[in-house]
């Protein structure tokens, strides 16, 4: 809650406050999510304690106020975690990365690269290395993963569809679920 206070990271140098070296001057408040967000379990408990002291008695109205915190916390914590999940499954893809070329690095769900480095490449981040050694570039706004061969060449690797997962990409970049055109 307090991590700010020892955080040098974006703090005014050679600022102080009440003593402390590298306080920070930005925001050191909730925002108004948070404040909703606090609002809503208070409000939860409130009602939560009236039903419950009007049922119960004085063991309800003590119980019930943190009884309805904990119930809005966890239906919060539910929605917020659903809407992550269906984004995901619609946008970003479940999991993030999708098995590498030999198939023995998998990426994990949801935030987990599993196998996978986030790795700077070329001054740019959307680079990821597997066990294996292999270098892949995400495109995030094109839901796709190009291979980054040793010579630099990126080549269309698999690409991200809503509901199907991730489906191999032809070496021309159209995402139609085809091997590989064969030769003329």
């Amino acid at each position: 809650m307090f991590a700010f206070i020892n955080d040098d990271s974006g703090s005014v140098s050679g600022s102080t406050h009440m003593g402390i070296p590298g306080w920070r001057k930005k925001r050191t408040g909730a925002t108004g999510f948070e404040l909703l967000l606090v609002l809503t379990m208070l409000l939860a408990g409130l009602v939560f304690t009236m039903v419950c002291g009007e049922r119960f008695g004085l063991l309800g109205y003590l119980a019930g106020f943190p009884a309805g915190c904990a119930i809005a916390f966890a239906v919060l914590y539910g929605l917020i975690a659903l809407f992550a999940l269906l984004e995901g499954v619609v946008k970003d893809g479940i999991p993030y990365l999708p098995p590498c070329r030999s198939g023995n690095c998998r990426s994990g769900l949801l935030a987990d690269f599993g196998d996978f480095e986030l790795e700077q490449h070329e001054g740019e981040f959307g680079y990821f290395r597997c066990r294996c050694g292999e270098l892949y570039e995400r495109r995030r706004s094109e839901k796709r993963v190009l291979f980054v061969s040793a010579n630099g060449d990126k080549v269309p690797y698999m690409k991200w569809q809503c509901c199907r997962g991730w489906c191999k990409e032809r070496r021309d970049g159209k995402g139609d679920n085809s091997e590989d055109p064969s030769p003329k």
